[in-house]
């Protein structure tokens, strides 16, 4: 190789001594498992080049290297990433710089967030699919599917933490990063979590209570709630990682029968929706409807154990054209026993509907108003306050 084509290279040295300079300190920022090898102007050591017409090599990725290529020439995984049964890859890349350290961190962060977003995608798809009811869906579903809304398993950590580098290469003009996710180590691990729930899913299932007082029974199997609900979602990862067809994750007939008894119990926690206000059915019909969305029981008898007491208000404003609807909530939950009642919680809401017909406004600040104080009534009784209110 002549000396103009040496300047074309992205590293340029002017002795042995820089060369290994800058390849110790680069190992030491990018892990002790991964090699740097440039080539100096009167450097003896070899450049390792890298192959543009094949894919990504089979090597272990700890032992990637920093490959330099023909400038502009783009490797053939930037536009055909590996598919594989095993892996999932990711590409990334960044302007070549002066700094190779921080253009290797800044691609292959771009590569991971690359196979992140493959994987966001399809999780959101299962996530759309698993929110939606059927008839034949249980109220312990429509719960756990309610419960685990807000805390869905974030993708991208599992990328970070079990993604590992397979080739860097720098072009002279860009540096691209090829990254690999393996699956097997991810289902392995998330079928290790889930034994240990099912461990402690079989523990509350042994001291749940199954007779008497509906909320000391309530209170018992309460805590299964959250180790249900994720439970879900690593069986939800597991499903998605997973290339073989049987997962190994089958609930146990003790956990099953735990499901039972939280569905049975939401049945006979009934929840009476109750008002005075004139005009407030339509309101009313709308807070069943999100209370049966997030598998609470709403009923018409007054012998339910519970009760939500609603006083409400209203008041409008036309602005050019539009209705502007305020709806104005005073709510409390009760317990409600054959000779008394007890306040259990009172919330204070408000609901917005804006439309230019007033008819729609005031059933868009109903919803929103509704919708409200149903995850208000969700979250305090599966959040142990019921019991804690004894």
């Amino acid at each position: 190789m002549d000396r103009k084509n040496l300047r074309n290279l992205p590293i340029r040295a002017s002795s042995n001594m820089w060369s290994r300079s800058l390849i110790l300190v680069s190992s030491l920022m990018l892990g002790a498992c991964t090699e740097l090898f440039v080539k100096s102007d009167d450097s003896s050591e070899p450049t390792q080049v890298a192959n543009t017409n094949q894919a990504a090599p089979a090597a272990k990725a700890s032992s990637s290297t920093l490959n330099t290529a023909a400038k502009n020439a783009t490797p053939s995984w930037v536009l055909s990433p590996p598919s594989d049964a095993r892996y999932l890859y990711g590409v990334g890349s960044v302007i070549q710089s002066e700094d190779l350290v921080a253009d290797i961190k800044g691609a292959r962060q771009q590569a991971n967030a690359d196979m992140a977003n493959q994987l966001r995608v399809t999780v959101s798809q299962s996530n759309v699919q698993s929110t939606q009811v059927s008839q034949n869906t249980s109220q312990s579903e429509q719960v756990l599917k309610s419960f685990s809304s807000t805390t869905r398993m974030d993708t991208e950590s599992l990328v970070l933490e079990q993604s590992e580098t397979v080739e860097n290469v720098a072009t002279g003009k860009y540096v691209y990063v090829l990254q690999r996710l393996d699956r097997a180590k991810i289902t392995a691990r998330l079928r290790r979590e889930i034994t240990e729930l099912d461990s402690q899913l079989e523990a509350i299932a042994l001291e749940a209570k199954t007779q008497g007082n509906l909320v000391e029974q309530w209170q018992s199997i309460l805590p299964a709630l959250p180790i249900l609900s994720e439970r879900a979602q690593k069986l939800d990862l597991l499903q998605l990682y997973s290339t073989s067809a049987n997962l190994a994750s089958a609930k146990s007939e003790t956990i099953k029968g735990l499901e039972k008894q939280l569905s049975s119990l939401l049945t006979q926690l009934s929840i009476q929706v109750s008002s005075q206000s004139a005009r407030s059915q339509s309101l009313i019909k709308v807070l069943r409807s999100e209370l049966t969305d997030k598998g609470l029981t709403p009923s018409s008898k007054a012998s339910s154990p519970l009760r939500i007491n609603l006083h409400i208000s209203t008041n409008k404003q036309v602005k050019e054209g539009r209705t502007y609807q305020f709806v104005n909530l005073n709510a409390s939950l009760d317990e409600v026993t054959h000779d008394s009642s007890k306040m259990l919680a009172s919330w204070s809401l408000t609901g917005r509907g804006i439309s230019a017909t007033p008819e729609q406004a005031t059933q868009s600040a109903y919803k929103k108003a509704a919708k409200s104080l149903a995850d208000e009534v969700f979250t305090y009784l599966t959040q142990g306050n019921l019991a804690n209110a004894q």
